[in-house]
């Protein structure tokens, strides 16, 4: 390679250590920096499609919800368990690169980077199914304004989802890659796949524990969802469809209720 010099580092247990350089150059951006992942760990997703489905088979306010509906409300659930297992899949194999625990650790940072991909695309999905399913059961004229955690997790699906028009307009800062791994969380290229417009320089960034918090509120809707909107149809008598954001205390023992309004989505507080 003329001009350049390529220096390799033999590390513990045998697994290479290789130049900052070229792992920044070459695998993605600020790979070099990637010694630590401050991810905090999630706990495995409960059976919530399953357990949704049994109730509206043999629960009997099941028909009160209309098929498309549920439909929607059964996409939700498996989107919420992708973004959770993607989760813990992504911070897994990261912590192998950052551990060297295998001689292909090279690969563990790749396979870690495009679970956290699939995480962040489900959760989007997640999150825009359930601004839906409220218009819905409010019977909303305007889609509510997304939230703050809501937003960053768009434009970063929308960074990944449009990297194809971005890189045939000539727009490749960050080594053209989509998404890439910090020690904190995780970045994506700002994107305006427009000719003639200018790629901002600087990232999105999100956390790693604003991501684990996002899903932690999906997991909650999810659960909701999945046996807590049957009781709530039970003691309403089935008079009427539960609302989605509305604040409800149940009357009956034993009853799960819904969150009360901003709960079970993400808080307004800054997205980091």
């Amino acid at each position: 390679m003329t001009g350049s010099r390529i220096t390799i580092r033999f590390g513990g247990g045998g697994a290479d250590s290789w130049n900052d350089e070229l792992l920044d150059r070459f695998c993605a951006p600020e790979v070099s920096t990637l010694t630590h992942v401050d991810a905090p760990e999630l706990s495995e997703s409960e059976p919530y499609f399953a357990t949704f489905f049994l109730n509206r088979i043999f629960r009997h306010v099941g028909d009160l919800i209309p098929d498309d509906v549920g439909i929607m409300l059964g996409v939700l659930l498996r989107r919420v368990a992708e973004a959770n297992r993607s989760y813990m899949i992504g911070r897994d194999k990261a912590l192998i690169y950052v551990g060297h625990a295998t001689n292909n650790h090279i690969d563990e940072l790749m396979l870690s980077i495009g679970q956290f991909e699939q995480c962040i695309a489900s959760a989007r999905i997640a999150f825009d199914i359930s601004v839906s399913i409220q218009m819905i059961s409010e019977k909303l004229k305007e889609r509510p304004k997304r939230r703050p955690l809501h937003e960053r997790i768009a434009n970063i699906d929308n960074a990944i989802k449009h990297f194809d028009e971005w890189l045939a307009l000539g727009n490749s800062p960050y080594g053209k890659a989509p998404l890439w791994l910090t020690p904190t969380g995780i970045r994506a290229a700002r994107q305006e796949p427009r000719p003639g417009k200018q790629v901002p320089e600087r990232p999105i960034h999100l956390s790693y524990r604003r991501l684990a918090h996002a899903i932690e509120c999906l997991q909650r809707r999810a659960k909701f969802v999945s046996s807590g909107v049957f009781s709530q149809l039970e003691d309403l008598n089935g008079q009427e469809l539960p609302r989605w954001g509305s604040s409800y205390s149940p009357q009956s023992k034993g009853t799960e209720a819904t969150p009360a309004s901003g709960q079970g989505l993400p808080p307004t507080a800054p997205a980091n």
